[in-house]
């Protein structure tokens, strides 16, 4: 399936705006998610509730960015489908906070 992603990403990427780099996002559905990454999700952010889901690929690198909300804080969620890479940012009246690098 991520295969699927990558090369329908890769396509719009090239036949909407005729970019030759790698590098595309798009919107993806729920379903469209591995089960392993939305539990991975779940685990990094309990409680977490999705409002939308978008895959980028970055680098050659596929990214999903999931925004959403958990206990009425909005988040933005990046990970990698092997859950390697997550970074989580809180969004607040239009600025991003980087949980990660507080974390450090």
């Amino acid at each position: 399936m991520a295969r699927r992603l990558t090369l329908g990403l890769t396509a719009s990427c090239v036949l909407l705006t005729g970019c030759a780099s790698m590098e595309a996002e798009a919107p993806i559905e729920r379903r469209d998610v591995s089960p392993r990454v939305l539990d991975l999700l779940e685990e990094m952010v309990p409680g977490f509730e999705i409002a939308s889901i978008e895959a980028e690929i970055e680098d050659e690198v596929l990214t999903y960015e999931f925004d959403g909300v958990q206990n009425g804080v909005e988040l933005e969620v990046e990970m990698t489908p092997m859950g390697d890479d997550i970074e989580v940012e809180i969004e607040r009246d239009g600025e991003e906070l980087d949980l990660n690098s507080m974390m450090m």
